[in-house]
């Protein structure tokens, strides 16, 4: 249907160059979203407007679409996203920040699970074996360790670190709207 203003919420500032864990929550007349595990904010469907459903829209991960085009894109990175079912409470999402981005969620109601373990590409493979494979829009930098992984204990030109091998890295992808890309062109000048 036609765009909604009232229905479009803004929630509170997300911490800049930190890992945040993000949870919303929709179970027909409550929105919540969630901030490492608490409460950020919390939306009702106003009294007598009809209930919401979700329209033929692709499902966009770091964008939101304007006229059937992606766009406003998020410049960010996201580890594990995944979608339930049914509404999480409190003690279940608390476990997602608990596992950092390093173990997959388990849970029945899982419907779709992206683990970005794919390293290169730009398809990501849903994990749940429902079929809800993506695909990267916009290229994306992989080899970004995830929520666990602290890059401060790794130096930059380390090459004895193997990121195959370290148990607290993870997996994640970058997106940002003005990114470089190699082209993989042969260097001319160093």
């Amino acid at each position: 249907g036609a765009f909604e203003p009232d229905a479009q919420v803004v929630g509170p500032k997300i911490k800049v160059r930190e890992w945040v864990h993000l949870a919303a929550t929709w179970d027909g007349e409550r929105a919540v979203l969630w901030m490492d595990g608490k409460t950020a904010g919390e939306w009702r469907r106003p009294e007598g407007a009809k209930p919401r459903s979700a329209g033929p829209a692709p499902l966009r991960i770091g964008a939101y679409g304007t006229k059937g085009v992606a766009s406003n894109n998020l410049d960010g990175d996201i580890a594990m996203p995944a979608i339930y079912g049914k509404v999480l409470d409190a003690k279940a999402i608390a476990a997602r920040v608990a596992a950092k981005g390093l173990t997959a969620p388990t849970d029945k109601s899982l419907l779709a699970f992206w683990p970005l373990s794919e390293e290169r590409g730009n398809k990501v493979a849903d994990a749940t074996g429902h079929g809800f494979g993506g695909e990267i829009v916009n290229l994306g930098t992989w080899m970004i360790g995830g929520p666990s992984f602290d890059g401060t204990k790794v130096g930059r030109y380390d090459t004895a670190y193997d990121p195959e091998k370290d148990p607290t890295r993870g997996h994640a992808l970058r997106l940002a709207s003005d990114d470089l890309y190699d082209c993989g062109w042969e260097a001319r000048h160093t």
